[in-house]
């Protein structure tokens, strides 16, 4: 009985333990924030105040001056766990319109919650002229940002495709996306993270946003830089009968930018003696501990680097040896690559063997001498040391310290026939009838909608005919517009996906081999016409284009 009692306080006990400690942990936290941070005047601009892990209160808001309430506050709310840690988010968000120009400072605002008083901080707001902005500026200009315009071999370098623009886009597509030589590249597939942002070009302001990031890893020494990035921008329909509704693609814009040059190095300046060749951020993690094992034989330890590494030439990390242990041999045993907070992080374990020649204690200290390169600066990382145990004898059959030991998993198997019963049957058909149809009229609204397709094609070909242009690249421009239309109404691939491989595959499902050869063909000369490449007659193309619909027919 006494037992039982003195269980039931322990586990009390424990249950309130976990509750105070969570509640320690668990912080609150009051902030503001504006979006955007720099306007127009007469631009509106949302101004949030979140509360995280709290109970909502009453909300002072702080003077606005001369910024004008226009609506709200707009209440969201946000739960999210992140490494077992719950968080609960409240936001309340005010829209307010700038009207006077000036830099100005809100002051915290303050709020009222359990009987505690929250602040939050101060937030700052850029407001211009709207005479200045000139009317006569682009309205869209893209630009190739590169991390860096020094780096050293086996250094992660981003390159950002940045779109600047003051019109709203509903699509857009890379159309000639070029090579890196001499450089491991890779396109990253994940950019919700890079939300967009108001930014200033020759003191105008512009919505940013990253359209695409490339990881590159440069294999040799040199200069680089030069390529060209062909765009096609599709701008936000006008038309105000249809906004609000839906968003229609309207004008056409084509834009191409230049990588800048920078240039590669072996290695940073001033490089240690015992640089493992590392640049970026890394980890190292030793994965075994003690062995005790006799002269001769062979010891296994596994090591883990983390980081900005190259997933093709990450190399293995340095080891500080003591005398009576020999460095045998280094395996490769996996490799992992993800996507990690705009950048690659590259995962290698290797497993590293150790051969015993001599009888004591011995030790062996994995480490790392990386430079970083936003710092400037060189530092080392150590791993776990690993110690030994020698005793004299004779070494094993098989060199090896560790043991192996195989493990068994027996799976009981019970075979179910759901097929003897009539039911089943009857059920099987109506599904594979069901199906049969569906299939019927999915081809039959697809052979449709393929015609209306082409008919479409075959009207904005007419009537770009009978226009008048100033210049070819002109008329080059106008017919691929027409034909990326039909296009994107025979696949489902956004044309922000229409890479060569990528656009292949999907007319591949459509068109027979060769006229989808075909269509490439075409509409490549109709790039090259279109960015002044070189001389193409677009009638020629068009008559191609029109016997090309008629074949296909």
């Amino acid at each position: 009985m006494i037992f039982e009692v003195l269980l039931r306080v322990f586990f009390f006990w424990f249950i309130f333990l976990k509750i105070g400690l969570h509640s320690i942990q668990t912080q609150t936290s009051f902030t503001a924030s504006a979006n955007p941070e720099a306007v127009y005047v007469g631009e509106i601009l949302d101004l949030e105040f979140s509360l995280v892990n709290g109970n909502w209160g009453e909300l002072e808001l702080p003077d606005l001056g001369l910024f004008q309430i226009i609506s709200g506050p707009a209440r969201s709310f946000r739960t999210s766990v992140v490494n077992g840690q719950t968080e609960r988010r409240t936001s309340y968000t005010y829209r307010v319109r700038a009207t006077e120009e000036g830099n100005f400072r809100l002051q915290p605002a303050r709020l009222f919650s359990g009987g505690l008083i929250l602040k939050s901080n101060e937030v700052d707001i850029m407001v211009l002229k709207a005479s200045d902005r000139d009317k006569d500026s682009p309205e869209f200009l893209l630009k190739a940002r590169l991390s860096c315009d020094t780096c050293y071999l086996g250094q992660q370098i981003t390159l950002d495709l940045e779109l600047y623009t003051r019109k709203r886009i509903t699509d857009f597509a890379v159309l000639n996306e070029p090579s890196f030589p001499a450089l491991h590249s890779r396109r990253l597939t994940n950019l919700r993270n890079f939300q967009t942002t108001r930014d200033t070009v020759n003191g105008e302001l512009f919505n940013k946003r990253v359209l695409r990031r490339y990881i590159l890893f440069p294999q040799r020494a040199g200069e680089f830089g030069g390529q060209v990035f062909d765009l096609r921008i599709v701008e936000e329909d006008q038309n105000p009968r249809w906004r609000g509704f839906f968003r229609l693609g309207g004008e056409v814009h084509y834009r191409s930018v230049e990588v800048p040059a920078f240039w590669v190095f072996n290695q940073p300046p001033n490089t240690p003696e015992n640089f493992t060749g590392h640049i970026g951020k890394f980890e190292l993690v030793t994965a075994n501990g003690n062995n005790q094992l006799q002269s001769g034989e062979l010891m296994s330890m596994n090591v883990i680097i983390r980081g900005d590494g190259d997933p093709v030439t990450m190399s293995p990390p340095g080891f500080d040896i003591s005398g009576g242990l020999h460095l045998s041999d280094i395996r490769l045993n996996r490799e992992d690559v993800i996507e990690l907070d705009g950048r690659l992080r590259t995962t290698r374990e290797w497993q590293v063997l150790f051969r015993a020649d001599s009888v004591g204690e011995h030790s062996i200290s994995p480490y790392l001498i990386a430079y970083d390169p936003v710092q400037d600066s060189f530092y080392r990382r150590d791993g776990r040391p690993v110690f030994a145990t020698v005793e004299p004898g004779e070494p094993s059959d098989f060199g090896i310290s560790s043991d192996e030991t195989e493990v068994t998993s027996v799976t009981d198997q019970v075979e179910i026939n759901l097929f003897r019963h009539p039911l089943s049957w009857i059920g099987i058909s109506l599904m594979a009838t069901a199906f049969l149809l569906f299939l019927f009229f999915k081809r039959r609204n697809k052979t449709e909608d393929s015609i209306d397709a082409v008919n479409r094609l075959k009207r904005s070909m007419e009537e770009i005919s009978n226009r008048k242009y100033d210049a070819p690249k002109e008329h080059c421009g106008a017919l691929l517009n027409a034909l990326d239309g039909y296009i994107s109404s025979m696949i489902e691939l956004p044309m922000s996906e229409w890479e060569d491989e990528n656009l292949k595959s999907e007319l591949a499902k459509v068109f027979a081999p060769d006229k989808v050869l075909k269509i490439l063909q075409l509409r490549s000369s109709l790039i090259a016409g279109t960015f002044g490449y070189s001389a193409h007659n677009a009638e020629l193309i068009a008559r191609e284009l029109h016997d090309w619909l008629e074949e296909k027919e």
